[in-house]
């Protein structure tokens, strides 16, 4: 009996040593699970990089179908525009679509995620179990970083170079193709520009040499057409070279002829040399300056450091102001991310699981319409010298962020 007792005893202990040292590891498993960055965050993150990625391929794809091809398609058809550098300029701005969806893309993304996993009961067992509200906003604090470093290097590096690479593109195709011809004798080339007064191209320029090799032609002859298909000019010139940097003709020894309608010469005009530019290089030209939303941080410290250097005026309007507006702006559009994200997970975890699965998209879109119009006007007013950059930047942005905080801290103390 005692010996029964004894053995039942020692069984007992043994599982109670057992317990005792099983316990602590599911501890350490339970709290490395509720880590930041571990089991917990990587599974919602899962959830919801989905409609990230769906969102943000969306958004990018209508804002070049409504933004970039609109405006290509209005080079097509008034200068002629070829249809294969349309659509590669418009795949180029690519990148500026992108930088924009960003923001749309997290709060999309964190609004399906979390509400799958509402729907499935997944939040009110985490509830139950008791992790808070406060934590559950991790994952999206996570994705939103990802989002913003994405939107810093966007911002830096993408659209620079596609902007630029873009413009280039344009540029080349606006101008004329005269110059890239290959190496040959009896040149003649038609130049085309656009209609005046009517849709489609006409006749501008008639070119004829007896050599062109390298962008240099020999024994040039010229014939300039006016709107209505007569001839009014004839330029004539022993050579002519392409000067790349201007974008123009330089013709050496030339001789112009202005004539009327019958032909006859109304005057002649011998120069030693002539610069003819070629047709729409003006709009290249305005289109080839770089905007300061195409260069690099370091390229607009640069555009303050030179107003600086030469004494301009640094006021409102001027070169040095729009770069620190737009230095602020870019900084701050870090935090938009994180905005985006927060509102909608707060939406989502501030909604009943009962109410339909549209209410927390309600909620995101209302609360963030404020908060777009106040960040535009803000912006709007520190551009026009109003404010401050840096105030109309930052300010909505942190007073928003601030209002989340407290609204999180009232959740968690209702729930």
């Amino acid at each position: 009996m005692d010996s029964g007792r004894l053995g039942r005893g020692e069984r007992k202990g043994e599982r109670d040593k057992d317990t005792s040292a099983y316990l602590p590891k599911v501890a350490e498993k339970a709290g490395a699970s509720l880590r930041l960055g571990g089991v917990l965050d990587k599974y919602i993150l899962r959830s919801m990089l989905p409609g990230f990625v769906m969102a943000l391929a969306l958004c990018a794809f209508l804002g070049m179908s409504l933004g970039a091809l609109v405006e290509l398609i209005r080079e097509v058809v008034s200068a002629g525009l070829p249809l294969r550098v349309a659509f590669g300029a418009a795949l180029l701005q690519a990148p500026r679509f992108l930088s924009l969806a960003l923001p749309l893309a997290t709060l999309s993304g964190v609004l399906f995620g979390l509400g799958s996993l509402q729907e499935r009961g997944e939040l009110g067992a985490l509830a139950s179990a008791g992790v808070s509200n406060a934590r559950l906003l991790m994952a999206p604090l996570l994705l939103a970083t990802l989002a913003g470093l994405l939107t810093l290097g966007v911002n830096e590096v993408l659209i620079p170079v596609s902007s630029t690479r873009a413009h280039q593109l344009v540029e080349t195709a606006l101008t004329t193709d005269l110059h890239t011809l290959k190496a040959r004798d009896d040149v003649i080339y038609h130049e085309y520009g656009p209609a005046a007064g009517r849709a489609g191209k006409q006749l501008q320029r008639v070119w004829y040499a007896q050599k062109l090799e390298g962008g240099r032609m020999e024994r040039v002859t010229v014939l300039d057409c006016s709107p209505d298909g007569e001839v009014h000019r004839v330029l004539t010139a022993g050579s002519c070279a392409w000067d790349w940097a201007a974008k123009v003709w330089r013709f050496h020894d030339a001789t112009l002829l202005h004539m009327d309608r019958t032909g006859e010469s109304k005057s002649t005009l011998q120069m030693q040399s002539l610069s003819v530019p070629m047709p729409n290089v003006a709009k290249a030209a305005v289109r080839a300056t770089a905007d300061l939303h195409d260069q690099t941080r370091g390229e607009i410290q640069r555009v303050i450091e030179r107003e600086r250097k030469t004494g301009a005026e640094c006021g409102p309007g001027s070169p040095a102001w729009k770069a620190r507006w737009l230095l602020s702006q870019r900084d701050a559009s870090v935090l938009t991310c994180a905005i985006y994200a927060m509102v909608g997970a707060m939406s989502t975890l501030s909604s009943s699981p009962r109410n339909s699965r549209s209410d927390p998209f309600k909620k995101a879109a209302l609360l963030l319409l404020p908060y777009t119009l106040a960040a535009k006007g803000l912006s709007r007013l520190s551009q026009q010298g109003a404010l401050a950059p840096s105030v109309g930047a930052w300010a909505p942005p942190a007073v928003t962020l601030i209002g989340i905080i407290l609204w999180a801290t009232l959740l968690e103390r209702t729930s």
